[in-house]
């Protein structure tokens, strides 16, 4: 065994000292914890947070103690802990100082869930023979562990691998490319353990046919040695994802953009469309795309990963405001996307209440979303703002204009203050008000949120501090004046900044506490520019995703407006050729973030792309969203192949209508986990027919054509069946036909009803 592969025996071996803890959790949760303590490579296990192992009665399950040399570190890094392990468990097989082609994980993820589950499936493997024979409670062990919340198939395999390496293949990223390229094996569709189980018994077929002389571990190599080619450094293995490399406890709820790039990674355009047919993923796979481009990994890293990971952070970035989602609709405008005016019942700045209505100009989804995208977003700690998911900017008066003692005092002290002492601590609607005040009392206690900014306003044009609120509103009776109190983590002082050029061409007025039109991005742009160390370089703009869904159902022209140059990357806010407008209604001078991605769904079926507004399309670039019968590979009911039924209907919906209409495989989906007759007759019946009808304006001729109908001999296996004139209902004038068609509902779970659809 060369050094290549001198990894082997060591795993093993180490698998086997594993074994001997089964009965003895606790116990290997104390060998771990110990040599933890000397060990800063095993920092990232975290023994001292009782939240963390109490939950799991202080165990730890023996993938999660191999991953400790399997994360993407150097050979050196390895080879220690290798070492560390040899002497605690008393392993005598030579260390490994060579680690080519073992799949390691990512640093941020390096632990399994689930102790119990995790056990139970390195039990099961540990006792599967060497020709790889598993046994029939290893599907139901598989599934359990793929369950839980974190364990994706290729986490989970490549720890089968290391454990066992010539029973199991790894199927992280790496390896799934070199198979599909090399033996012809799409495992896109893999998601469940029968799944994974057929793959093996197809791949080591091919192996035994195409290259018998090669086994898991060489394979693994080879899919390491063409992936990494061109990169000088060995020492990372098969990388399961082409995220950077940090600790577990520097990873982030927000992935840091400021991150070097890896060779994998692509640039995505800034506006793409996903079309496609009915059921193609369209809006499933604007997800994945948003996380790929948040988190800076090229989509077919995202695409390997288990949907519900994504799906999770997905859900986590939208909650931070870093993606938004709409649905386009014949009656949206540009006042529900970019801005518009809406009717309000107002006070005036003296509190005096007015039945009549005003009307105040309203942001937009698309334009508030823009005017937030220039917040940067970091870790929490030193180096964050404090800004909040929704940032606003308020203009406050510390007293007076100019200088003035309670200007200075707040400005020492961190906090704001104002006036309208003489209504006392507690304000409600039962105050008359008589000198006014309503207004801004209401803004500074219930529309300031703690994570706005703050501009300090010094003269009508300038500004000489700007701030985060940090506090909650207080009293204090301690000031002889300008008792109301807010705390203020001051970002910048002493400044002389004139900001009529950001607030839209406006001088600010005389009310004490109002919103400025100072859009977030121009607020972090003047507080880089005014004091460079207060954003530091590491944190950034985060990029940003806008998804709109069924984008050409909506008037292109009504909903953009003036936008849609705005949108093209090279007219973006920093591009080369940087472009705003003057909005008809706020007289903002807008422009379109560079780090702000737009993604778009189309469905063919609505509109052919030929069809769509040439504007659209000159501005977006179209991706394709096809049909995958692959991920309903080794699905089948019965005699019935899922797979090739939907090849076959759509073989023919092509050939008798054309390709935009073909069907998606999300409308099989649910057959691929819960497969039964009855469940495929109601796809057949509620779903697939109802959309060929409208395919084929109720040809039901055409739909036999589809479904197979005219190759029948038997007519209660047509799901269309042909009815001839009746006589008895019409009579026997031979001018007059009445024949029709009907469908056959009990024909949908009749499995001899789709012999020639599969």
């Amino acid at each position: 065994m060369g050094d290549n592969y001198q990894w082997e025996t060591f795993y093993t071996d180490l698998a086997q000292k594993l074994l001997e803890y089964r009965d003895r959790r606790s116990e290997l949760f104390d060998v771990i914890r110990g040599l933890a303590k000397d060990q800063p490579l095993m920092n990232y296990f975290h023994f001292e947070r009782e939240d963390w192992w109490g939950s799991q009665d202080h165990q730890i399950d023996p993938f999660s103690v191999m991953a400790a040399m399997n994360r993407g570190t150097t050979d050196e890094n390895r080879t220690a802990i290798a070492k560390l392990y040899a002497k605690a468990f008393d392993i005598t097989s030579t260390v490994p100082t060579e680690f080519v082609g073992i799949p390691v994980l990512d640093n941020r993820k390096s632990f399994f869930a689930g102790v119990n589950e995790m056990w139970e499936l390195f039990i099961i493997a540990m006792n599967v023979p060497q020709d790889g024979q598993l046994p029939s409670n290893f599907e139901d062990s598989f599934n359990s562990v793929i369950s839980l919340s974190g364990n994706g198939i290729g986490m989970v395999s490549m720890a089968l691998f290391w454990v066992r390496p010539h029973v199991f293949m790894p199927l992280e990223t790496t390896s799934r490319g070199y198979i599909a390229k090399h033996y012809d094996i799409d495992t896109t569709g893999i998601r469940k353990a029968s799944q994974y189980v057929q793959f093996l018994s197809d791949f080591r077929d091919k192996i035994v046919t195409q290259t018998p002389e090669l086994g898991f571990p060489e394979l693994s190599q080879k899919a390491w040695v063409e992936f990494n080619q061109h990169d000088a450094s060995p020492s990372q293995g098969n990388v399961a994802t082409t995220t950077p490399k940090k600790n577990l406890e520097d990873a982030a709820d927000v992935p840091n953009n400021n991150t070097d790039k890896t060779p994998t990674e692509t640039e995505m355009g800034k506006n793409i469309i996903l079309y496609g047919t009915p059921g193609t993923g369209k809006t499933y796979s604007t997800m994945q795309y948003a996380v790929a481009i948040i988190e800076h990994k090229d989509i077919s890293v995202i695409q390997q990963e288990q949907y519900s990971d994504v799906f999770a952070r997905y859900r986590r970035y939208k909650e931070a405001g870093l993606i938004a989602f709409t649905t386009f609709h014949q009656s949206m405008g540009y006042e529900e996307f970019i801005e518009g005016i809406r009717p309000v019942l107002d006070d005036d700045e003296t509190g005096e209440s007015h039945s009549e209505i005003s009307y105040e100009i309203h942001d937009g989804i698309f334009k508030e979303f823009c005017n937030k995208a220039g917040a940067p977003i970091s870790k929490s700690g030193n180096d964050d703002l404090g800004l909040n998911k929704n940032p606003r900017v308020w203009k406050v008066s510390l007293e007076n204009t100019g200088d003035n003692g309670t200007r200075t005092e707040c400005l020492a002290n961190g906090h704001i203050r104002i006036a309208w002492d003489e209504y006392g601590e507690s304000v409600s609607d039962e105050i008359d008000f008589p000198r006014g005040g309503k207004v801004v009392l209401n803004t500074f206690y219930n529309r300031m949120q703690i994570g706005d900014i703050i501009f300090s306003c010094f003269s009508s044009r300038t500004i000489d501090a700007i701030g985060v609120i940090t506090g909650d509103p207080e009293w204090h009776d301690e000031y002889d004046k300008f008792k109301r109190l807010r705390t203020v983590r001051w970002l910048a002082t002493g400044l002389h900044e004139d900001i009529v050029g950001i607030n839209n061409d406006k001088a600010m007025t005389l009310s004490t506490v109002y919103a400025l039109s100072v859009t977030v991005t121009d607020a972090i742009s003047l507080l880089k520019r005014v004091k460079p160390g207060s954003v530091r370089q590491d944190i950034g703009n985060q990029d940003r995703v806008f998804i709109i869904d069924e984008i050409n159902r909506g008037n292109i022209s009504k909903i953009f407006g003036e936008l849609i140059t705005l949108i093209e990357t090279n007219k973006r806010i920093g591009a080369r050729e940087e472009s705003r407008a003057v909005l008809p209604y706020s007289g903002d001078n807008f422009g379109v973030p560079n780090n702000v991605y737009i993604i778009g769904t189309m469905n063919t079926a609505d509109r052919s792309i030929a069809l769509i507004d040439t504007a659209l399309r000159r501005r977006f670039d179209f991706i394709e969203m096809v049909p995958q019968s692959s991920v309903l590979h080794h699905t089948t009911i019965g005699i019935i192949d899922l797979s090739k039924l939907l090849d076959t209907l759509n073989a023919r919906i092509t050939a008798l209508l054309d390709r935009e209409h073909t069907i998606g495989q999300a409308y099989f989906l649910p057959l691929v986990d819960r497969p039964s007759m009855k469940q495929l007759g109601n796809i057949m019946e509620f779903k697939i027919m109802p959309l060929l009808q409208e395919y084929f304006y109720d040809d039901y001729h055409k739909i036999q054509l589809i479904l197979g109908d005219n190759q029948k001999n038997n007519d209660e296996d047509r799901f269309v069946q042909f009815v001839e004139a009746v006589t008895s209902l019409f009579g026997s004038d031979e001018n007059e036909t009445a024949d029709y068609y009907t469908i056959n509902r009990q024909a949908f779970t009749r499995a001899e009803a789709y012999a020639y659809l599969s």
